[in-house]
């Protein structure tokens, strides 16, 4: 049995390195890892917004950071990406608080709305 203890990573801005020990950084270059890294990110951004009474537009400016870097990672750049949710909005319309009140259980996407508390 392995008894070494595993560190959890965090994906952090580039400029912290001014403010802690080189060790205490790497640099991630694994895609795998790095789009659980981004997952994770994401889930911690959501919530900065959430604790912040959705009131602190730097948490919201993070959050947006941290998609573009996340779309980077995959293939996808911010310019590409800006202009594929402005097509997918003309297409298809936005999100402005237009809700569907009678979801498939059945379809896989839906399965968040099923599994929540609120």
């Amino acid at each position: 049995m392995d008894s070494r203890i595993i560190k959890p990573k965090k994906l952090v801005r580039s400029g912290i390195s001014e403010f802690v020990e080189p060790q205490e950084l790497e640099m991630v270059t694994d895609k795998d890892e790095l789009n659980s890294l981004y997952i994770l990110k994401v889930k911690e951004e959501l919530q900065e917004i959430i604790n912040s009474d959705f009131k602190d537009e730097f948490e919201f400016a993070d959050l947006l950071e941290v998609v573009f870097r996340f779309a980077e990672v995959n293939g996808i750049s911010q310019h590409f990406l800006m202009v594929t949710a402005i097509n997918k909005g003309l297409q298809k319309g936005t999100f402005n608080g237009t809700v569907l009140n009678n979801l498939n259980p059945n379809n896989p996407s839906n399965a968040l709305y099923f599994n929540q508390e609120l």
